[in-house]
């Protein structure tokens, strides 16, 4: 393994590791935040701890804990699920970045496995890159763009974005026993309208005609299988060239 996890050094230890490699990584994933019936609230979280450890098997970069708390506006009616404001996630995320800065750190790098997360993120990447000039640089990786198409060309279901047929087939090859395929099922009924006028939308848990519980699942779960997440996962793991060149580079 070409780098470390920072929470299992000793203060003296993460000394030295700011010293040596001077780059870190923060893996952005919801601790909780609905994923269906059929997926745990950790799912988010789960996603970043496994692209992570890929990340630290690899290259030579400090990784720190799993972010769980984010800007997840289109879940909180569902129980269980937490978003913070927007300038709060933001503010968050600053407070941790000026830290290791001062411990030193010239690189870090967001791993992002949200939807809702990347607009702030983008204009916090933009303010902490002014801010941190000539001291550090910030950038912004998300799970959603790595090997997008070579994967969408693969999946079965005509649509599909939250707990679908890769998201529960990513987490079947992390952990099948975390995921209960008898509660899997198919929901198209959130997708996004079309239009010129962009009015973003949350996921009902509650359909507005019927009163019923919804599924809290954009697409087609059922096809989901471990088989198609270690797929996946090879896919997204072939795109992340890119993280050497960022460490690489002024």
């Amino acid at each position: 393994m070409k780098g470390l996890f920072l929470e299992e050094l000793t203060w003296k230890e993460a000394k030295q590791a700011f010293e040596d490699y001077g780059a870190i990584a923060i893996p952005i994933g919801a601790v909780l935040k609905e994923h269906g019936p059929h997926l745990p609230l950790k799912t988010d979280s789960m996603l970043a701890t496994h692209w992570a450890a890929e990340v630290a098997r690899r290259f030579p970069i400090i990784v720190a804990p799993v972010v769980g708390w984010g800007y997840y506006p289109a879940f909180i009616d569902f129980a269980g699920s937490v978003s913070l404001d927007a300038r709060t996630f933001m503010d968050l995320l600053t407070d941790i970045c000026r830290s290791f800065v001062r411990n030193g750190i010239r690189k870090i790098l967001w791993m992002n496995t949200g939807v809702s997360t990347t607009p702030p993120l983008l204009l916090l990447t933009r303010e902490l890159n002014q801010a941190f000039s000539g001291t550090a640089s910030v950038g912004l990786m998300n799970l959603v763009d790595l090997g997008r198409e070579e994967i969408d060309g693969q999946l079965l279901q005509p649509s599909g974005s939250h707990a679908d047929e890769l998201e529960t087939s990513l987490i079947l090859a992390i952990d099948e026993s975390a995921v209960d395929m008898s509660k899997a099922t198919r929901d198209f009924g959130h997708g996004k309208k079309g239009g010129p006028i962009q009015r973003p939308s949350k996921m009902q848990a509650r359909d507005e005609r019927s009163g019923q519980e919804t599924s809290g699942i954009f697409g087609d779960a059922t096809l989901a299988s471990k088989e198609k997440g270690d797929q996946f996962w090879e896919i997204i793991f072939n795109q992340l060239d890119p993280i050497q060149d960022f460490l690489s580079s002024e």
